[in-house]
């Protein structure tokens, strides 16, 4: 038979970041506690990037067992799953996490395609049985939704300005030539910078910025500049022109009108 595909997303606006979306769906194990119709996930195997996981969920008073293989690509923010045994003959899909091109937010993507092996049951009950699967998926990330939400409403307050282009630098006087990503009012993103951690001073064009802390993350390629105090409009402005200004001709940007996305 055929696989019969089921698929959901969610559209967040604001400043989530992806990191955060990423800690939330990469863990199973909190999948019980917030997700009510998953009832148990043992992680069985975890080496790096794959896993083995085993899942018990309910669909509409139906209980569902199966085993699958995980592949969890942190750089590409996506985990890809494939059944090896159980309920179904095969249930296989992933999850991705992307940036929303309309604002600076997130899009998050659930794909579900199965099928039960037996040609019979499919044919009486599959039209049923995929409602309740798209109903139990909704479910799901309604619930990845709300935990991302409300956990990380914080950091959803400041627009981000997209750089994208190296830049001069230090940090606690140690000179830096930074891969600046993206800047807003809270902080700055770059890409990894090895030793680079712990609250400090960051002189970036021409000015002098307290950092709370530096959030370095080598497998995402990424390090988060958390300032102390969100900088003010006109300090903002002028760090955004000066960073933005070799990159003012990339396609879809004017000259003073930096891109805004999340990272």
């Amino acid at each position: 038979m055929a696989f019969e595909t089921v698929t959901t997303e969610a559209v967040l606006p604001g400043c989530i970041r992806k990191e955060n979306a990423w800690n939330i769906i990469s863990d199973y194990t909190r999948y019980s506690a917030i997700m009510d119709n998953v009832d148990k996930v043992e992680i069985t195997e975890r080496s790096g990037e794959v896993g083995i996981s085993r899942w018990y969920v309910t669909v509409e008073e139906a209980p569902l067992y199966w085993v699958e293989k995980d592949l969890f690509d942190k750089r590409s923010y996506e985990i890809v799953f494939k059944s090896i045994e159980g309920d179904f003959d095969n249930i296989n899909g992933h999850w991705r996490i992307m940036d929303n091109s309309i604002d600076s937010g997130i899009t998050i993507y659930f794909e579900i395609q199965y099928n039960l092996g037996i040609p019979v049951i499919e044919e009486v009950l599959g039209h049923i049985l995929k409602d309740k699967m798209k109903s139990n998926i909704d479910r799901m990330m309604a619930a990845v939704r709300k935990e991302l939400c409300g956990k990380n409403i914080d950091e959803r307050k400041y627009p981000r300005h997209i750089i994208g282009h190296p830049y001069a630098c230090s940090y606690n006087r140690t000179p830096l030539s930074l891969f600046v990503l993206n800047i807003s009012a809270g902080g700055m993103m770059a890409r990894f910078v090895p030793g680079v951690n712990g609250a400090g001073s960051l002189d970036i064009a021409s000015a002098l910025v307290d950092v709370a802390a530096v959030h370095a993350d080598q497998a995402a390629d990424r390090c988060r500049f958390v300032f102390r105090e969100a900088i003010d409009d006109a300090l903002l402005k002028h760090l955004t022109s000066r960073l933005a200004a070799d990159s003012a001709n990339l396609p879809g940007q004017s000259a003073g009108e930096p891109q805004r996305r999340a990272a």
